[in-house]
């Protein structure tokens, strides 16, 4: 059953105050509660309605925790006061805490927030007790001073009448006599009740003082884990601050290798002897409590004294070893106990949801190790865990800079580092050589202090704007302090490095010099061009010549017996003429693809209804010839940054190909794969049709070469022109009798596309 709880919240984040109501409803609590964020709300709220705890975030934008803590202070109403702030340093919780602040609380920990809560309504609710015992204390005594008085002034008068009233006056003593024992009585059972009350002030005194020491070591090792110290010395400290804490002589911090040992990387207290016996052990290679607390393995006889976090602990653990049964006794070395260590906790050190290592806490005593020790140095073994991660990934950044170091220094590839406003930061030795300078001439100049280029300059700052890369190919530049060297041609691409705030913080400059390689591929491309020319003339005058000498055969015979022939052969010899003439009108239309002027009409194009659209086309023609067609579009594949209508040419020359193929094969398929690779989408056409041979792979982009009876040697050579256009590339695979993998790689579409 929910408990009431009267909660007044200072908290100007809706998000936060969600997030409290949810920790005090999982907790038990059915919270009454107000929320205010400035100072005239919060006196109004404690003059309005008693409240049992105040929590208060610590900065906010029109007020603060310890200005609520002076208002709260200022009123004289006692209510416990709880901190609960995002950030917040050590010395400004010691600070808050000796302002009156009652106890802090890290929004990212509100683990601790019902035991909190839980402690001090418990505290408040003493406190009023122990003001209310007081009251009514003074109470009886300012009553018993009445009474004293009275009986004084009562005596005077009985003195005065004593002469006169000797019979009356024992009667008198007796009413004293028995008025003194009823006086002793209420002394007695009053100073029981202070003596009581002292003794629950001590117990809460002692509450505190434990609460003030786990604070002080947490606190003290958050503060480890951020000092400039190494991975070794933080493990030193922390086992001589849990040795402290928990009052066991022994400690050691057990690290997992990458190899699966288990050495002790720190350690108090431990002998040499028993150092040289357990300080060696493995996950897999070892049995005992140890390595399989480590690994994550625990057996059945572990669990009878394992903690829901996955603790091992044994307030005697002779006892506990004694009974095992021989067998189950056996899966434990038994070193521990031959060195007397009765007190005995493994703790996993975890973080982010795997086991790093273990705190291994012993001592020849007993039962050290209480329920609470031991919760409490699980949950400081989680901030072990973090620190060691933190540790570990800084050396990792250590090595990887140091090779990234040596790369840099030692690759052939011009690199440059350089800051938002395009100043020299760094440069390789290679990019120094490249421009004919040292590599000392760069750090702290600007690049277009150097090489002044407009068009560069507007294409830098739109990286820094836009936070995109820009890749250039083959882009001529002309070095002003060595005009000697003419018109170089420069592969290089521009790669922003993004800040914690997501704005452009450097700038990555990679450069590959394709002077040389531009000169031979220009070379290359006039003889290319004169080839594919041959090609091409060749191709016309064999394909359209086939279609018009028999076009003309067809009108010579028309010609020769236009008079004698009936009507219906007329017909039917003209549209034999018509459609030879069709012929040369479809070759001309895939010349003028082929030569393709237009520039196409880039899109962000969704794949899934691209294919859905595309499949609706072609599903029927593939049934009439027997061919199943299945397609699969991976998940993640979303948009694709193409125009639409050469894709759907390309994939369609590329289907016919594959249908054509699988004519006469036994079980004809096409299957259609779409998923990502190497950053680009990449479309899967296959097929279990007759294959090519080598001789056949490497003629088919050329123009007009075909192996169809009625092909033209077209199709790929378009396809693999509009693929370019687009940006994109095709390959093809394929053996004879078993089938072809056409691969066509399109890039990817980005916010930017849209």
């Amino acid at each position: 059953m929910s408990k009431s709880i009267r909660v007044l919240i200072i908290e100007d984040s809706q998000d936060d105050l969600l997030l409290l109501l949810r920790e005090l409803r999982a907790g038990g609590y059915d919270p009454l509660y107000e929320q205010v964020e400035t100072a005239e709300k919060m006196r109004a709220a404690l003059s309005r309605q008693q409240w049992d705890i105040i929590i208060s975030d610590y900065i906010m934008p029109r007020f603060s925790g310890m200005a609520a803590l002076d208002i709260l202070k200022e009123s004289g109403i006692d209510i416990p006061f709880i901190v609960v702030s995002g950030k917040i340093g050590e010395e400004v919780a010691v600070e808050t805490l000796k302002a009156g602040a009652h106890d802090y609380i890290v929004k990212g920990a509100l683990g601790r927030l019902l035991p909190a809560i839980d402690r001090e309504i418990r505290e408040a609710a003493g406190r009023r007790e122990r003001r209310a015992a007081e009251a009514a204390l003074a109470q009886y005594r300012d009553h018993l001073e009445d009474l004293v008085k009275e009986r004084t002034a009562e005596l005077l008068t009985l003195n005065r009448q004593l002469s006169d009233e000797v019979f009356e006056r024992k009667i008198i003593e007796e009413e004293l006599r028995t008025h003194r024992d009823h006086l002793e009585d209420l002394v007695k059972e009053r100073t029981a009740e202070l003596l009581k009350t002292n003794e629950e002030l001590e117990r809460e005194i002692a509450e505190r003082r434990e609460s003030e020491r786990r604070i002080t070591m947490t606190n003290t090792l958050l503060s480890l884990s951020t000092g400039n110290i190494s991975r070794r010395e933080y493990l030193d400290k922390v086992a001589g601050l849990i040795s402290n804490w928990s009052g066991c002589r022994r400690v050691g911090i057990r690290i997992l290798s990458a190899d699966g040992a288990i050495p002790y990387e720190s350690q108090i207290g431990f002998s040499p002897e028993f150092l040289m016996s357990e300080g060696c052990l493995s996950i897999s290679g070892d049995e005992c409590i140890c390595p399989r607390i480590v690994g994550e393995r625990a057996e059945e006889p572990d669990r009878q004294a394992m903690t829901a976090y996955g603790s091992f602990c044994s307030n005697n653990s002779s006892a506990f070893l004694q009974g095992l049964d021989d067998r189950r006794q056996a899966r434990y070395r038994g070193v521990c106990e031959r060195q007397g260590f009765l007190s005995l906790a493994v703790i996993p050190i975890r973080c982010r949801g795997k086991v790093l290592g273990a705190l291994h806490v012993a001592d020849e005593r007993e039962d050290l190790l209480s329920g609470d020790v031991v919760s409490f140095l699980e949950v400081r073994a989680l901030i072990v865990g973090e620190a060691i991660y933190r540790f570990n990934a800084e050396q990792a950044l250590r090595e990887q800079a140091k090779i990234l170091e040596s790369f840099l220094d030692d690759t052939i590839t011009p690199l440059v580092f350089l800051d938002r406003n395009f100043n020299f930061i760094r440069v390789n030795r290679a990019y120094a050589k490249a421009c004919g300078r040292a590599v000392a001439d760069f750090p702290g100049r600007n690049h277009f202090d150097f090489y002044p280029h407009e068009e560069n300059e507007a294409i830098f700052r739109k990286v820094v704007e836009t936070k995109t890369v820009h890749v250039a190919y083959a882009k001529p530049f002309v070095f002003p302090d060595h005009p000697e060297w003419g018109v170089t041609y420069w592969d290089w691409s521009l790669t922003p490095i993004l800040d914690e705030k997501d704005e452009t913080d450097y700038l990555v400059f990679s450069l590959s010099d394709v002077t040389e390689k531009t000169r031979l591929q220009s070379i290359a491309e006039a003889v290319n061009t004169m080839n594919n020319i041959g090609y091409v003339f060749a191709g016309i005058r064999h394909e359209i010549g086939n279609p018009v000498n028999s076009a003309k055969i067809t009108l010579s015979v028309l010609k020769a017996n236009y008079d004698r022939y009936a009507k219906e052969n007329v017909i039917t010899y003209l549209d034999r003429a018509t459609g030879e003439l069709s012929r040369v009108e479809y070759l001309l239309r895939c010349l003028k693809n082929y030569n393709m002027y237009e520039v196409p009409e880039f899109q962000a194009v969704d794949v899934g209804d691209f294919v859905e659209k595309f499949i609706s086309l072609v599903r029927d023609d593939c049934a009439k010839k027997g061919v199943a067609l299945e397609t699969a579009v991976d998940s993640d594949v979303a948009r694709v940054h193409a125009d639409p209508r050469a894709l759907h040419q390309a994939l369609l020359n590329i289907l016919t190909n594959a249908l054509d193929a699988c004519s006469g094969v036994a079980g004809p398929r096409v299957f259609i794969r779409i998923h990502r690779a190497f950053g680009m989408v990449l479309f899967n056409i296959s097929d279990n049709g007759c294959g090519m041979t080598e001789e056949q792979q490497r003629n088919i982009f050329r123009p007009f070469y075909t192996t169809k009876p009625h092909g033209t040697g077209l199709g790929l050579v378009i396809v693999r022109k509009m693929l370019l256009k687009m940006n994109g590339t095709v390959s093809i695979t394929s053996r004879p009798g078993e089938g072809t993998l056409v691969d066509i790689y399109l890039r990817e579409a980005t916010a930017d596309h849209d």
